[in-house]
């Protein structure tokens, strides 16, 4: 009888420890997802297979499609107070912070005053200024709103307009000094370039990658409308592409047409594979959210 006893408990202990093994496993986070936790948001970016560059607002429906992406790229104001970042969870939200250009906008808290006598020159098609990144009062700003995307919650943050640094190389150490102090202020968080290919000896070691604008496909102001690259200005570009491959920094792209899967759209994503990029075709203004296409010519 002591041995039927002890038999039946031990089966007893058996099930239980069954089921609750079941149970573990059912609530057990998928191998993606757990490893996408474990890893720091520097290291995950040199695994992004998919990205998005959106501006636009974020509604539910967004937020839906920016889930489907290792990446997306989006503004402060889009998710401010609405608790976007955390449910689009482990998806890498990166915010948009412009280097060089300025529209009259703050960051939270942060504002800039008496702007107009740090501005060097106006940029008719974006409606933006260009601003002597040498001042104490545009470093202050930059800081301050980099501040305060991190704190919103955003694993990094783009840096837009870089390429002023080729226009007026003046600007050039001022701009590289800031990518530096951000980087040393925040150590462990994702900082990008869009292109800035003049500035790419100067903050190598900073960055952690570079969006490839324009690759192919590009909206020209002087036509207003869509087209390609010409053979010069497609050839200069991918020399460019080369430089950062070689500098051995993740490298992205960036591409625009009319319509998703329109014949500028298939000649972008071609190239894009040709060059084994990740590539997001968008409108011109990045207002209209794409979700990831398989496109087929035919």
């Amino acid at each position: 009888m002591r041995t039927a006893a002890v038999v039946a408990a031990a089966a007893a202990l058996l099930v239980v420890l069954l089921v609750s093994l079941l149970a573990f496993k059912r609530e057990e986070p998928s191998q993606s997802r757990r490893e996408a936790e474990v890893q720091q948001p520097r290291d995950r970016v040199k695994r992004v297979r998919s990205f998005a560059v959106y501006y636009g607002m974020i509604g539910s429906r967004e937020e839906e499609v920016l889930k489907m992406f290792d990446m997306v790229i989006i503004q402060d104001y889009a998710v401010r107070g609405k608790g976007v970042l955390s449910r689009l969870g482990t998806t890498l939200k990166i915010g948009y912070l412009n280097l060089a250009k300025y529209a009259g906008r703050s960051y939270g808290g942060c504002r800039l005053s008496d702007w107009r006598d740090i501005a060097i020159e106006y940029d008719p098609n974006w409606k933006l200024y260009t601003m002597d990144t040498r001042s104490g009062k545009w470093r202050d700003f930059i800081l301050c709103a980099a501040d305060y995307l991190f704190k919103m919650g955003f694993d990094g943050v783009m840096f837009d307009d870089v390429d002023i640094a080729g226009v007026h190389p003046e600007l050039k150490d001022s701009m590289a000094e800031l990518i530096a102090e951000v980087r040393r202020r925040y150590p462990e968080k994702v900082l990008g370039l869009n292109r800035g290919f003049a500035l790419l000896d100067k903050v190598r070691d900073y960055i952690d990658f570079v969006l490839i604008e324009d690759l192919g496909t590009m909206y020209d102001f002087s036509i207003n409308d869509y087209r390609k690259l010409t053979p010069g200005e497609l050839d200069w570009l991918l020399r460019q592409v080369d430089r950062v491959k070689q500098l051995g920094i993740p490298t992205l792209s960036l591409a625009y047409s009319r319509e998703p899967c329109d014949e500028l759209d298939l000649y972008a994503r071609k190239l894009a594979a040709e060059l084994g990029l990740p590539v997001y075709t968008g409108d011109w203004l990045l207002h209209e959210l794409r979700a990831p296409y398989e496109c087929r010519e035919g």
